[in-house]
C-alpha cells in the first residue's frame, strides 16, 4: 500500500513543499516513511524523463599485424619465415573497408585523387596519410575483382528484348575518345572505346544483340539490333530550334504539339498499349504534318544559312517508322533517357577530372561504373559493404608468379605441426 501527504512550510522569504511518502508492507507489517524535500511548489515532478543527444564521428585506424618466427636456412643462406595471409603481401596493406572507402571517394563521389587523400590524412589527425599512387590503383583492382558482376551484366543486356545505346565523349591526355553506354532499365554498362563508329560498337552489346535498340540518329546503331527507336526528345529540341529559325513555317509547331501529345498518351496508357484507333490516328496526324513541311519547303525553299529544319523534315519522312514504333511497341519507350541518365554519372568524372591520365585508366573507371551502378540501382542495400566484400575477394592469380621454391618462406612440408 503506498500513499503520500505533502506538507507547506511558509517562511518569511520563501515556500517550501515537504512531501511525506508511506509505504506499508502487508507481509511485514511494516510502515515505510521516505522524506522529500520540495524547494517551490510551482514545478511538480510529471515521472516523465526529457533527454536530447549530441552525435558525432570519430575515425581511428585499426590495425591488425601479423607476426611470425624468422628462422635461418643453413642449406640455402638466407633468412626464411612462415607464410602470411594472401592479403598480406607488403610491410604495410591496406584491408576492404580502407579501399571501399578511398574507392568511393574517388570513383563514386568525384573526389580527386589529392583530395582524397588530404581527406583521410585530416579526418585520421595525420595517423592514416594513403599515398595517391594507392588510390589510383584501386580502380584496376575492384575492376578485376568484380569480373563475375561485369558477366552477369553483359549477359543481361542481351537477354532483354529492348535495349537504350548511347555514346559520349570522354577526355583522355588530351585527346578525344568515346564511351559506349548501354541500359535496360535494370542493367547498364560503360565502354570505353578509342573511336567512334563501328569500331567503338565492337565487344559491346549493341554488337550481337537481336532486340530493338533505342538511340538518338546515329547511323551505325542502324546496322545492329532487329528494329529501332528513335529519341523523340531530341526530336523536340530540334523542332525547337526550327521554330526559332523558320518563324514562316507552320509544321515545325504541328510536329512538336503533335510529338508532346504521343508522348503523353503513352505515358498515360495501360500496360497492353494504346488502342488501334488512337495509334492510326496519331499515324495520319504524322504523316500530314510531313505532307504539310513539304509543300512549305516547296514554297519556301530553305536558306543556305540555316537547313537544319528541312534536313530534319527530311529525315523524319525517310525514317517514319523509327519515329513512331513506340506507338505499337508498348516495351518501347519513345525517349532515350535512360542512357543520357546514365552518361551524366560518367560526364560529372569526367568533368571533375577534366583529362584522364591514360586510355587504360578510362577502361577501369568504365569498368567499375559499370558495377557500382548495379550495387547503387539493385538489391544491395549497403553500396559500401558491397564494394568492401569486392576489396575482399582473393585477387586474380598472375601468370608471372615467382616459384614457390624461390620465396623467403618456409616450405608446408617443412613447418612443425
Amino acid at each position: 500500500m503506498l500513499f503520500g501527504i505533502s506538507v507547506l512550510y511558509i517562511s518569511s522569504k520563501r515556500k517550501y513543499s515537504y512531501h511525506l511518502l508511506v509505504k506499508y508492507n502487508k507481509k511485514t507489517q511494516k510502515m515505510y516513511v521516505f522524506f522529500i524535500h520540495a524547494f517551490n511548489l510551482r514545478y511538480v515532478p510529471t515521472g516523465n524523463t526529457v533527454s536530447r543527444q549530441v552525435i558525432g564521428i570519430c575515425v581511428v585506424p585499426v590495425v591488425t599485424e601479423y607476426r611470425t618466427e624468422e628462422f635461418y636456412d643453413k642449406k640455402k643462406g638466407r633468412n626464411v619465415h612462415s607464410a602470411f595471409p594472401d592479403q598480406v603481401t607488403d610491410d604495410v596493406n591496406y584491408d576492404g573497408s580502407l579501399k571501399a572507402f578511398l574507392f568511393l571517394l574517388n570513383s563514386r563521389c568525384n573526389v580527386s585523387l589529392e583530395k582524397t587523400a588530404r581527406f583521410v590524412s585530416d579526418i585520421t589527425d595525420g595517423a592514416l596519410p594513403p599515398c595517391v599512387g594507392m588510390i589510383n590503383d584501386l580502380c584496376r583492382e575492384f575492376s578485376s575483382k568484380s569480373r563475375q558482376e561485369q558477366d552477369d551484366l553483359f549477359k543481361a543486356l542481351l537477354d532483354a528484348p529492348v535495349m537504350h545505346v548511347d555514346g559520349t565523349a570522354a577526355r583522355v591526355n588530351g585527346s578525344n575518345n568515346n564511351v559506349v553506354v548501354c541500359s535496360n532499365g535494370t542493367a547498364a554498362m560503360y565502354f570505353a572505346r578509342e573511336h567512334k563508329g563501328h569500331a567503338g560498337i565492337i565487344d559491346t552489346p549493341t554488337e550481337t544483340f537481336g532486340g530493338i535498340l533505342i538511340h538518338d540518329h546515329e547511323a551505325c546503331f542502324y546496322s545492329y539490333g532487329s528494329d529501332h527507336q528513335e529519341c523523340l526528345v531530341h526530336i523536340e529540341r530540334y523542332l525547337r530550334d526550327s521554330i526559332e529559325n523558320e518563324k514562316d513555317l507552320t509544321w515545325n509547331r504541328q510536329m512538336l504539339e503533335l510529338i508532346q501529345e504521343m508522348i503523353h498518351e503513352n505515358n498515360i496508357a495501360p500496360a497492353e498499349g494504346m488502342a488501334e484507333e488512337k495509334i492510326a490516328g496519331f499515324e495520319a496526324g504524322y504523316d500530314a504534318i510531313v505532307q504539310t513541311a513539304a509543300k512549305e519547303y516547296e514554297d519556301d525553299p530553305p536558306s543556305e544559312y540555316y537547313r537544319d529544319g528541312y534536313n530534319l523534315y527530311r529525315r523524319m519522312a525517310e525514317y517514319r517508322h523509327n519515329h513512331l514504333l513506340f506507338l505499337s511497341n508498348p516495351l518501347v519507350e519513345p525517349d532515350n533517357n535512360l542512357c543520357e541518365r546514365k552518361a551524366r554519372i560518367l560526364k560529372g568524372k569526367i568533368n571533375q577530372a577534366i583529362s584522364l591520365r591514360s586510355f587504360e585508366q578510362l577502361t577501369y573507371f568504365c569498368e567499375c561504373l559499370s558495377v557500382l551502378d548495379h550495387f547503387a540501382s539493385g538489391s544491395m542495400d549497403n553500396l559500401y559493404r558491397s564494394v568492401k566484400e569486392v576489396f575482399e575477394r582473393p585477387g586474380p592469380v598472375m601468370s608471372g608468379s615467382k616459384d614457390p621454391g624461390s620465396a623467403d618462406t618456409i616450405p608446408s612440408e617443412c613447418k612443425a605441426g
